[in-house]
């Protein structure tokens, strides 16, 4: 859910997969709410990369990290700002909470593991 200051819509912006990709098509733009659907394209290597969105004017930066691996604990993360390369946010993306655990909150972002 978008609850940004502005409510400002944000574009799709860029990508990085080292594994996996989108489901069926990217997303595009995230206005009030958007469902993200990414999925392991591989028996072998899981899920594993980050989706980057801006507003309009490229001042705010939305950067998704995850991994999904085959045999450990999958892993995400989200920050929301001026600059933030999602390769940095990547390499020290946390484990994911289990289910039931609340928000958690990150730097503009908040989310929730269901």
């Amino acid at each position: 859910e978008n609850l940004s200051q502005d409510k400002c819509a944000f574009v799709f912006s860029g990508e990085n997969f080292e594994s996996g990709g989108w489901k069926d098509q990217r997303t595009q733009r995230i206005t009030d709410f958007a469902a993200l659907e990414l999925e392991s394209q591989s028996l072998f290597s899981g899920l594993s990369g980050y989706v980057v969105f801006s507003n309009t004017d490229h001042s705010q930066l939305l950067t998704m990290a995850f991994t999904v691996p085959i045999t450990t604990a999958p892993c995400f993360s989200a920050r929301c700002g001026a600059s933030l390369h999602g390769k940095d946010l990547l390499s020290r993306v946390p484990d994911l909470a289990r289910p039931g655990t609340g928000l958690r909150r990150e730097a503009g972002c908040a989310w929730e593991t269901q």
